[in-house]
Order: C-alpha cells, then sequence, then structure tokens
C-alpha cells in the first residue's frame, strides 16, 4: 500500500481542492487525481469526495485518515532518526495555536529555531481550542499552545501536558473608566457595565471567567477579532475580558485593569505524545520551553 498516496491524500485535504494540492506539491491536477484513484483501487474503498465546493472525506475516509496520518508521522520520524545519526537535523513541525501566542512568541521562537535547526520546516496553524484538540488527536499537529480551561488532559488521547505560563486576566475599559479602586479592578466594578464578546469558537476564556464569578454573558456585540473589539471598546461601547498577551501591541483608547484577586488563563503546550517521537519535535518542545521561561 503507498504512503505516498496517503501524503498526496493529507495535502489535497489541507489545501482544500486538487489544483491548489497540485500547485503546492509542483504537480498536474491530473497527476493528483490519479494518485488518489490508485489509493483508492489499493484499499477498495472510496475516500474522497469531490465537487465544485472543494473536496471532503467520506465515511471510510474519516475512518482512514487518522490512521494514515499516524503511518505518515511514523515515516516522517523514522526519516529524522536517520538524518540525525547522519548529523543533519531535519523534518517539519506542526504547531498549532491560539492568535496571541502566534503574535507574541511564535515569530522569535521559529526565527531563533531556524537559525539552530535550518533543515527543519515549521507549520503554523491557528485555530480554537476545539480544534487544536481534534487536531491534536488525528495528529494533523505536533504540538499546541492551549488553556487549561480546554481540559487537554480529558480530551486528548495521549499527549504530553506542560504548563507553560501564567497570563494574567484584564479589564479592558473605555479611557473614561474610573474603577472604585486605583490600578485594578474588582468583579464588582463591572458587574453592570455593557459587555463587548468574540464569537462562541473564540472566546471561550472570557466566558469561563463571567460563568466562573456569576456575571450576565449577554452582549449586544460577537465580533471576531481582537483589534475589532478593541476599536469598540475605544469607542465606549463596553468593557472586555482578556488575556493580557492579547492585549499587548493592539493600539487604541482604551485602559487595561488587572483584577484582584488576581485571574489568570494558565497556558499548557500540548504534544502529541507518540511511541517514537520525532527529534524536531522534541527540539522545539524544549526550545518553546526555554523561550517562554525567559520571558516570564
Amino acid at each position: 500500500m503507498s504512503i505516498y498516496g496517503y501524503y498526496i491524500l493529507e495535502k489535497v485535504l489541507e489545501q482544500g481542492s486538487y489544483v491548489k494540492a497540485a500547485e503546492h506539491l509542483h504537480l498536474t491536477p491530473s497527476a493528483i487525481s490519479h494518485i488518489i484513484a490508485k489509493l483508492e483501487d489499493e484499499v477498495g474503498l472510496k475516500i474522497l469526495n469531490r465537487d465544485r465546493n472543494g473536496v471532503s472525506l467520506t465515511g471510510s475516509g474519516r475512518t482512514l485518515m487518522p490512521y494514515a496520518r499516524e503511518l505518515l508521522r511514523a515515516e516522517e520520524n523514522l526519516n529524522q532518526v536517520v538524518a540525525q545519526i547522519h548529523g543533519v537535523e531535519k523534518g517539519v513541525v506542526r504547531i498549532g495555536s491560539f492568535n496571541s501566542a502566534i503574535v507574541q512568541w511564535l515569530p522569535p521562537i521559529i526565527r531563533d529555531f531556524h537559525a539552530e535547526y535550518p533543515g527543519v520546516e515549521i507549520e503554523v496553524i491557528h485555530g480554537s481550542y476545539d480544534e487544536m484538540l481534534e487536531w491534536l488527536n488525528s495528529s494533523t499537529i505536533d504540538i499546541a499552545f492551549l488553556s487549561a480551561i480546554a481540559e487537554p488532559a480529558a480530551h486528548l488521547k495521549s499527549a504530553e501536558i506542560l504548563d507553560l505560563y501564567d497570563d494574567p486576566i484584564v479589564c479592558v475599559t473605555p479611557p473614561g473608566f474610573k474603577p472604585a479602586h486605583k490600578g485594578y479592578v474588582t468583579i464588582d466594578d463591572i458587574r453592570d457595565e455593557p459587555l463587548i464578546m468574540q464569537t462562541d469558537d473564540f472566546d471561550q476564556e472570557a466566558k469561563h471567567f463571567l460563568d466562573k464569578h456569576g456575571l450576565a454573558s449577554k452582549s449586544s456585540f460577537a465580533i471576531k477579532g481582537d483589534d475589532g473589539i478593541i476599536a469598540m471598546v475605544s469607542a465606549g461601547f463596553g468593557i472586555y475580558i482578556m488575556p493580557e498577551l492579547v492585549i499587548k501591541g493592539i493600539p487604541g483608547d482604551y485602559k487595561a485593569f488587572p483584577f484582584r484577586p488576581a485571574e489568570y488563563r494558565h497556558v499548557q503546550l500540548c504534544v502529541n505524545k507518540l511511541e517514537n517521537p520525532a527529534p524536531a519535535v522534541e527540539l522545539m518542545r524544549d526550545h518553546i520551553m526555554r523561550y517562554v521561561k525567559s520571558i516570564r
């Protein structure tokens, strides 16, 4: 059975079409079609649906794909070990992350890692906590930045979970907001304030905070993107609860207050735990841990 066929299948799913996969792999669409057809003949199953909206896995394909990804990762790990024996670091590391870690941490992390290991390719995928848990379970990614509220230990089939960073939760307010105490806010300070919320998949931290303290979560706004939320806050339409890492570097006419007692987003690093982990993944795990420890 062709491992290369599964490799092509994975790339077609990543790119969303035969044409885009062909461009990415420097092949023709007809070559992609031929390889997928041959793979389906080998297993005796239809794996992919293809229509004008793109491609999707059939029921049989959804059952096969996690095992196919494990096979691909195992081959990749073998190649990395062989390269390591020869004294050359090679491989691919796939990282899933929420937006603030991508903005604040990953540029220097990837830059410094590439300087030390230029032969290792890094892929970054932006996603919600739920998406990253799914990607780890399906071996789509090797490493993910997650919040403890996602309960990765309860949802992951097999993963190494490392405590990484305690990110203070802050209250972002219009410039004219004055808390009862100088320099910080309490829950009572914001109990009757109008809220601005992100859409469901990307606002789990704020929802967890509101539920924990019995605050109303209803908002007149449901916005994607931190910049849009800050613009609404700056214009005086309400307040927003967010981790401090999110607010860094976003311009606007607003204030950000810590809570007292202090509240935190507990960021964890989750590493797909294979029986024979890829050397490049272990190198990246250790590199991330060192970097975040250095900025605490």
